[in-house]
């Protein structure tokens, strides 16, 4: 091999490693740049898992407020219940004791226009007989 053919030879060897070298370093530069990838993307797995733990413990302390909720409802709805029940009972008292009220009412009435024809009829036999007194001492 003649020195030209050497130094070709050798140009190229270095060439081909140089090409190498540079190939192994953009892929360490990228396996790099995926680790780091890499680290981000487990980093904010790991933040999803956390918001989702407490996601998940929102959404029990949700279901309890839920399920307290509907026991007052259903509290609530028996009350109504009683209540609606109470309204028709003292409904009905009111309107007996109003028929009574009336009724002793028209009572009432005619009592005082009894006692008022009584009231005039003695006032009238008053007269009647004061009249006749002054007229029996003026003869």
């Amino acid at each position: 091999m003649t020195r030209d053919e050497m130094e070709r030879l050798f140009a190229f060897l270095s060439e081909a490693h140089a090409r190498r070298s540079i190939a192994h370093a953009r892929r360490s530069l990228e396996f790099d740049k995926l680790k780091e990838a890499q680290e981000r993307t487990l980093r904010k797995i790991d933040k999803l898992k956390e918001a989702r733990e407490r996601t998940s413990r929102e959404i029990d302390k949700l279901k309890e407020a839920r399920e307290l909720a509907l026991r007052e409802i259903d509290k609530l709805k028996e009350a109504q219940e009683r209540t609606a029940v109470n309204i028709d009972k003292y409904s009905e008292e009111s309107r007996e004791g109003f028929v009574k009220n009336r009724e002793m009412f028209d009572k009432l009435i005619r009592t005082n226009e009894a006692t008022r024809d009584l009231t005039n009829q003695v006032a009238a036999e008053i007269r009647r007989t004061s009249d006749r007194s002054i007229k029996t001492r003026s003869k």
